[in-house]
């Protein structure tokens, strides 16, 4: 099943979002950051394909940035489906993959991974906020 990037957003719980708007501790954003992981970890257990991000290039190998896509599905093999570990210590998503031999697991965590941290902290590009930090 393949999502747009409107809709992988809109799966997340909205409601996280004003949470953080009113943050005054830390264990919100921890809550956050957890909710996080868990929506990360529901993305990959339910093998969503979600669709290429552009921010894959920053944490895939060269020869995997932008493969597999709706139009070119990945390819399956139920022999070796690698292992992957989802982990969040406060603010900072923790991920260790043992790649599968379709060279298929690092692409999905990748892409999980991106449309979960943004799910919860939206881009610039989505809440056209100025200024910040980051």
């Amino acid at each position: 099943m393949t999502y747009s990037w409107r809709k992988v957003t809109e799966l997340c719980h909205n409601d996280i979002i004003t949470l953080i708007d009113g943050m005054e501790s830390p264990q919100y954003f921890c809550t956050a950051t957890e909710t996080g992981r868990d929506f990360i970890q529901w993305l990959v257990d339910q093998k969503i394909e979600c669709p290429p991000h552009p921010l894959e290039k920053f944490m895939l190998p060269q020869d995997l940035v932008g493969t597999i896509s709706p139009d070119k599905p990945a390819p399956t093999n139920a022999e070796d489906e690698g292992a992957s570990s989802i982990n969040v210590y406060v603010d900072d998503y923790i991920l260790a993959v043992v790649e599968d031999a379709a060279r298929t697991l690092l692409r999905q965590i990748t892409r999980a991974t991106l449309y979960g941290v943004h799910s919860i902290f939206p881009p610039p590009e989505i809440t056209n906020h100025e200024g910040g930090k980051d």
